[in-house]
């Protein structure tokens, strides 16, 4: 696969962080610089990818890079904003199919698969994660996730009982979220299958509580 077909997979949406170009050129070439800082940050440390890096990768002036960034970071941020964004999008995709996934141990069991999956076939998703960026963003997938469930059980969806429904998905939540870290901290990110094979049989026995098949 060459570059360009390299960078073509990877499907960006309009800047958040900075309005977003006009021009149909204009948004094609962020997404090529976005592609390409993807692509540096899957084989290299983030504190050695610089500007000048990027733009030779994505075959773009530097001047391009300012032009929609004011630095690197900002270009870190923005990558990271926008991975998090198709996520959300897969795993709200995933709740509201219910001919593929019909009962929540398939909802479970798919959205588990799709953030592994991002850790597997991204490396850049767990290098960015390990940044702590400061973030300024317009999605917030732990508190957007949560207060769907939130109020998806709290209407007796999977035949939630027997507990306090906000409660439950704080909890669901913030579990998968410490496995995140845990993978990112630790540095085990290659091992992610062992770690989410895991957390699926713990939720999967934590949620039984609540939910009926």
């Amino acid at each position: 696969m060459t570059k360009t077909e390299s960078l073509q997979k990877l499907q960006f949406v309009p800047l958040r962080t900075l309005e977003a170009p006009k021009q149909l050129r204009a948004q094609i070439r962020v997404d090529t610089i976005l592609a390409a800082t993807a692509t540096l940050l899957a084989a290299n440390p983030p504190h050695s990818v610089t500007a000048l890096q990027i733009a030779e990768t994505a075959g773009v002036p530097v001047s391009s890079l300012y032009r929609y960034f004011p630095g690197v970071e900002d270009i870190f941020r923005e990558l990271l904003e926008q991975t998090t964004g198709r996520i959300d999008a897969e795993i709200f995709g995933i709740f509201e199919d219910r001919d593929r996934f019909p009962t929540w141990r398939t909802r479970l069991s798919a959205t588990l698969n799709c953030l592994r999956r991002y850790f597997d076939e991204h490396p850049y998703y767990g290098t960015l994660m390990a940044l702590h960026i400061p973030q300024k963003l317009t999605s917030n997938k732990p508190n957007s996730i949560t207060d769907y469930l939130a109020d998806y059980w709290a209407k007796g969806g999977d035949g939630f009982s027997g507990g306090e429904a906000s409660i439950v998905a704080e909890i669901t939540m913030q579990v998968i979220i410490v496995v995140e870290n845990t993978l990112v901290s630790r540095g085990e990110v290659r091992q992610s299958g062992k770690y989410f094979k895991e957390l699926e049989v713990n939720l999967e026995s934590f949620l039984a509580n609540y939910l009926r098949d």
